[in-house]
């Protein structure tokens, strides 16, 4: 009697050897595994009596990460509607803000400023691109278009 024949006669009288994951070669010398019987679950899948104690892990980013930690633009193009020396400079990082920032123009004699709100920067975040309107000084008003670049 060679060692499979002893095993089935083992499964067969009840013993439940061959069930255990006791898996053998052939008796052919090459080491080449037997296929687990039909009733013995395969190493792939869990016991069902108990849960598997490997979570999968996906490349899918968490969505609890908060705005700010991820950069929307990398920088902002400032447009400077009848400019005449104006500059401003609104960085890329701000886009993620949720309240109001002021950024003041550079002075040719005078200055404004521009306050951009919550909602434009929801608007910046949403479209790429929001008008936003200078106070006035010296008598007149900017239009600013701040684009992400």
């Amino acid at each position: 009697m060679d060692r499979r024949e002893f095993l089935q006669t083992l499964t067969v009288t009840g013993a439940g050897l061959a069930t255990l994951g006791l898996g053998c070669g052939d008796d052919s010398g090459t080491g080449t595994p037997d296929a687990p019987p039909a009733d013995r679950p395969t190493t792939d899948a869990p016991p069902t009596d108990r849960p598997a104690t490997d979570t999968p892990t996906t490349d899918t980013p968490s969505t609890d990460t908060p705005a700010e930690s991820t950069p929307i633009c990398a920088d902002i193009n400032e447009i400077i509607g009848g400019n005449h020396g104006h500059s401003v400079t609104v960085p890329g990082a701000d886009v993620g803000s949720t309240v109001d920032q002021t950024y003041t123009l550079s002075s040719v004699g005078h200055e404004h400023t521009l306050t951009v709100t919550a909602a434009d920067f929801a608007t910046l975040r949403a479209s790429g691109s929001v008008v936003v309107t200078t106070v006035a000084s010296a008598g007149h008003m900017h239009g600013v278009t701040l684009t992400c670049a």
